[in-house]
């Protein structure tokens, strides 16, 4: 496995504005731009699309799902896509998932809302992105 403290320090962060952690059960969406990827027909360019719920599971606070390029990544059916998510003055600043399929059955994952990282391991692929700065709630019937 790759070190990702090298990769995800070699990002150029733009983002400034984080998202608000919405009440139980809605959405926050974000897009990003993948910067590199390796293991998966994904390229430097190609965008992402981040959902972050407010939903807590067995130690998890949060649910994402990450889809970039159309190929789904992490969350997506349950139970998978919980994650130990972090909030500062009402604002998501992290989310995590430090094990591997082989552990928990979905990638390992960490996104940086503040600082716009998103990576992602699958223990055979990994995609770095930037998340974009601007962020959108997504009512209950908008979501998927």
């Amino acid at each position: 496995m790759k070190n990702h403290a090298i990769v995800v320090t070699s990002l150029v962060a733009t983002l400034t504005v984080a998202c608000r952690p919405a009440e139980k059960g809605a959405e926050v969406a974000r897009t990003a731009t993948v910067t590199r990827a390796s293991g998966v027909e994904l390229a430097a360019g190609d965008r992402c699309s981040v959902r972050v719920r407010n939903e807590a599971r067995g130690g998890f606070s949060c649910r994402l799902e990450i889809v970039c390029g159309g190929i789904p990544l992490f969350g997506g059916r349950i139970p998978g896509g919980y994650a130990r998510c972090a909030a500062r003055g009402g604002r998501w600043v992290s989310a995590y998932d430090d094990e591997l399929p082989a552990r928990d059955g979905d990638p390992a994952i960490s996104v940086d809302f503040v600082g716009g990282r998103l990576w992602v391991d699958t223990g055979r692929a990994q995609v770095v992105a930037r998340l974009d700065p601007v962020a959108s709630v997504v009512a209950s019937s908008d979501r998927r």
